[in-house]
C-alpha cells in the first residue's frame, strides 16, 4: 500500500486553485491586442507604465508579426538616437514605418526635454525615486537612470575604478551634536540580491544609554566629479546605520569605492555642487577618461551650448576621433545631441553648440543627464 497517498481536492480547495489560476490566465486563452507604431515607440522607450508594458510583452510572447513589428521598430530608433538633434528635425516624410516613428520620436524628445529641463527641486524629488527603484515615471525616471549610468561610467575611470584598502568616505558632522562621533563607512557594495547596502559605524565619545537614544539626522551623498547627487537619507539613534537602494543592472555585484561617498550627521548639508564639474568621457572597450565641464547644459534660442575642457593627453591621443554628446531623453534612450571634431579643438575650454531643434530653452537639471564619447568615424 502506497504511504501518503494523494487525497481528493475538497470543493473549497478546488476554488481556490481554479482563482489562482484565474489570475495567472491558465484557464483561458491569454487577452493581448497587437500594438500599435505609437505605444511600440514609446515600450522601446521605457516611457510606459508596467500595466502598459506587461500588455506589449503579452502580445510579442502570443504574436509573430507583433515581434517582427517590434524589432523594426527598435531598430529605427537605435539609428534616430545616433543621428544629431538637427537631422531628426530634417527627416520624418511620408508613412513608412521609418517616417512614422521618426514623427513620434520627435514629439517625444522635445516633451521628455521640456520635463527634464524644468523640473523643479529635482533633488528633493531624487531622494523618493532613489527610494523606489524604477518605480518612477516621466523626467525623473530619465534623471534616475542616468544617474546610475554617469556612476557606472565613473567607475570605469583608472583612478577610481578600484575600490582601494584605506579609502575612506567624506564624512561632516553639524558643531550643535552633543556628543563627538567617530564615523566610518564599513559597507558600501552591491549585493547578489540587487540591492546596493550602505552600513555606516558611529561611535559616540560618550555612549552612554540616555545619550544613544537620541536621533540625529543622517544622510548619505555621491560626489560624482564635483556633483552632489542625494542617495539615502534616516535617522540614526544607535551605533549603526543602514540602508538598502535598489540597484541596476549597470552596477556589477561587489564592493565600490568609498572615495566618492559624503555623509553628513546632524543639521548639516551635504555640499553643493561644483559650478566645474569633471565627467567621464567614453573611449570604447570599457575605458573612460575625465573631461570637465563649467556649469549646466542649457539650450539657448534653439541651439545647445556647453562649455567643456578636454585635458591635453586626451587631444593627443584620440586626434581622428569625434567627441559625441548624447542626451538622456528617456529612461531606455541616449539621443545624439552633436559632434564635434577633435582635429580643430583649442586649449582651454571650448564653448561647444549645437542646434537643438524642439528642445525648450532652459538649464538642464544635471550634468548626468548627458553623456560624452569619443567615435573614431
Amino acid at each position: 500500500m502506497r504511504r501518503n497517498a494523494e487525497k481528493p481536492l475538497s470543493s473549497t480547495g478546488a476554488q481556490r486553485l481554479g482563482d489562482w489560476l484565474r489570475r495567472q490566465h491558465a484557464l483561458a486563452p491569454p487577452v493581448w491586442q497587437q500594438p500599435d507604431i505609437g505605444t511600440l515607440v514609446r515600450y522601446c522607450a521605457g516611457l510606459l507604465t508596467s500595466t502598459e508594458a506587461e500588455a506589449v510583452e503579452r502580445a510579442l510572447s502570443e504574436d509573430a508579426g507583433s515581434r517582427v513589428r517590434w524589432l523594426q521598430v527598435h531598430e529605427v530608433l537605435e539609428a534616430l538616437s545616433q543621428k544629431p538633434l538637427a537631422e531628426i528635425q530634417n527627416t520624418g516624410a511620408g508613412d513608412d514605418l521609418q517616417a512614422q516613428v521618426t514623427r513620434l520620436w520627435r514629439e517625444i524628445v522635445g516633451v521628455q526635454a521640456q520635463e527634464i529641463v524644468h523640473a523643479p527641486r529635482w533633488r528633493k524629488t531624487l531622494e523618493g525615486a532613489l527610494a523606489e527603484g524604477s518605480a518612477v515615471a516621466g523626467g525623473v525616471a530619465s534623471l534616475l537612470k542616468s544617474l546610475w549610468y554617469r556612476w557606472s561610467a565613473v567607475l570605469r575611470v583608472p583612478e577610481v575604478a578600484v575600490a582601494r584598502a584605506g579609502d575612506s568616505a567624506r564624512v561632516l558632522v553639524a558643531e550643535n551634536l552633543p556628543r563627538e562621533p567617530h564615523v566610518v563607512v564599513d559597507r558600501f557594495e552591491v549585493g547578489s540580491d540587487g540591492y546596493l547596502h550602505l552600513r555606516v559605524v558611529i561611535q559616540w565619545a560618550d555612549s552612554s544609554p540616555r545619550q544613544e537614544a537620541v536621533a540625529v539626522p543622517i544622510s548619505v551623498a555621491l560626489d560624482l566629479g564635483g556633483e552632489i547627487v542625494p542617495l539615502a537619507h534616516g535617522q540614526v539613534s544607535g551605533g549603526a546605520w543602514e540602508a538598502a537602494i535598489p540597484a541596476p543592472a549597470l552596477l556589477s555585484p561587489g564592493r565600490l569605492p568609498l572615495g566618492q561617498i559624503v555623509v553628513a550627521l546632524g543639521d548639516v548639508s551635504v555640499p553643493a555642487t561644483a559650478q566645474r564639474v569633471r565627467i567621464p568621457v567614453e573611449i570604447g572597450d570599457g575605458m573612460a577618461m575625465w573631461a570637465e565641464v563649467d556649469g549646466l547644459l542649457e539650450c539657448v534660442k534653439g541651439e545647445i551650448r556647453l562649455r567643456l575642457y578636454l585635458p591635453e593627453e586626451v587631444r593627443d591621443n584620440y586626434p581622428d576621433y569625434t567627441l559625441a554628446l548624447d542626451i538622456c531623453i528617456s529612461p531606455q534612450v541616449w539621443q545624439r545631441a552633436g559632434e564635434w571634431s577633435l582635429r580643430s579643438w583649442g586649449r582651454g575650454y571650448q564653448l561647444l553648440t549645437a542646434p537643438a531643434p524642439g528642445i525648450a530653452e532652459g538649464v538642464f537639471a544635471s550634468t548626468a543627464l548627458m553623456r560624452l564619447q569619443l567615435i573614431k568615424h
